[in-house]
C-alpha cells in the first residue's frame, strides 16, 4: 500500500478523518446503495473458497496485467475487499472505497487499505485518481450516466476505469431483484455507457461463458414463468463446484477462458461483461 499517497489524498478530501493506519472514514455516510442488508457479511465467509469469485479474481488480474494502471486504484464499493486483497498479492496497489462497516472492517482484516465513504458523497478533487474500479457495483446505481461522469471527472489524465457487470437482459431473475440490480449489460451497450461518460473504451470480453445455459435454466427462465419469485442469498453450495463430472468440465472450461483472457483474446458470451477504459483527454 502507498502510505503516503493514500493520506495525501484523503487529507485532501473534506469530511475524512483517519482512523489508524491505512483507515479513513467518512464524518457522515451517506445514502445506503441498493444492495441486501448482511449480504457482504455472507460473502466473506463464502469468497475464500469460491470458484466464480476466485475466476473473477484471476481474470480480472490478467485484463489488468494487459491493461496496467498507472498507479493506485480506488476499489470503489469494494465490499469486503477480497478482489482487492487478490491484486495487491499479484503486485497492484489497491485502496477500497466502501461505505458499509462490516464490509470495510472485512477488506482491513484482509490487509486492504480502506476509505470508509460513499464514493458518491465524496468532493473528489479533479483528476485526483490514477485508477478506479467498479467491481459488479455499477449495476447497483439507478442513474448510471451521473455516476460514471463524475468518476471520468475524478480520474487523473492517462487514468484507467476496470469495471465488471452482470451481462444480458434475457438473463434477469429473482436474484438480479434480490441483489438490488437495477439493469444487466452487453458489452455494447456497457461500452455505450461508458462512451457517453467520456471514456474510451479500450478492451472488452464476457466471462463465465460456461455458466450460461446454467442460469438460463435455473434462474432466469424459472423467473419469468413465475416459479422463482424472491431470489434470496447465496450460499456456499452456489460457490462450489460439484465433484462430478459436470464440475470438471465446468472447471476445464474456466481454466480455457482465463488462458484466451492471459493471451489476449475475448470471450464471445458470459454472463459478466469487463471491460478497460480510459480518459479520452490521456496524454
Amino acid at each position: 500500500m502507498n502510505k503516503s499517497f493514500l493520506d495525501r489524498w484523503c487529507a485532501s478530501i473534506p469530511g475524512l478523518i483517519k482512523v489508524a493506519e491505512g483507515h479513513w472514514r467518512s464524518k457522515t455516510l451517506g445514502d445506503p446503495v441498493s444492495y441486501p442488508e448482511d449480504d457482504l457479511a455472507l460473502l466473506a465467509e463464502i469468497e475464500p473458497n469460491s470458484y466464480w469469485f476466485n475466476h473473477r479474481n484471476r481474470a480480472i488480474e490478467a485484463v489488468m496485467r494487459r491493461f496496467p494502471p498507472n498507479g493506485t486504484a480506488f476499489d470503489i464499493g469494494g465490499g469486503n475487499g477480497y478482489v482487492s486483497q487478490h491484486l495487491c498479492r499479484v503486485g497492484f496497489d489497491c485502496i477500497v472505497v466502501e461505505p458499509d462497516p462490516n464490509g470495510s472492517a472485512t477488506a482491513r482484516m484482509r490487509k486492504v487499505a480502506t476509505v470508509e465513504a460513499a464514493f458518491q458523497e465524496l468532493a473528489i478533487p479533479s483528476a485526483s485518481l490514477p485508477a478506479i474500479a467498479l467491481f459488479d457495483v455499477l449495476e447497483h446505481i439507478a442513474d448510471e450516466g451521473t455516476a460514471l461522469a463524475g468518476l471520468y471527472a475524478s480520474l487523473a489524465p492517462s487514468g484507467r476505469a476496470y469495471v465488471a457487470v452482470p451481462a444480458y437482459r434475457w438473463l434477469w431473475s429473482a436474484e438480479d431483484r434480490h441483489a438490488g440490480h437495477f439493469r444487466r449489460y452487453t458489452r455494447r451497450s456497457l461500452a455505450r455507457a461508458l462512451r457517453r461518460a467520456g471514456f474510451e473504451v479500450e478492451f472488452s470480453t464476457y466471462l463465465f461463458g460456461v455458466l450460461v445455459p446454467a442460469v438460463l435454466l435455473l434462474r432466469a427462465l424459472p423467473s419469468w414463468l413465475g416459479s422463482r419469485q424472491g431470489g434470496g442469498a447465496q450460499s456456499a453450495a452456489d460457490h462450489a463446484l460439484p465433484d462430478s463430472a459436470i464440475g470438471r468440465f465446468v472447471g476445464r472450461r474456466l481454466q480455457s477462458e482465463l488462458a484466451r483472457l492471459q493471451a489476449g483474446a475475448t470471450v464471445l458470451m458470459g454472463t459478466s461483461v469487463l471491460a478497460v477504459a480510459r480518459r479520452r483527454d490521456a496524454t
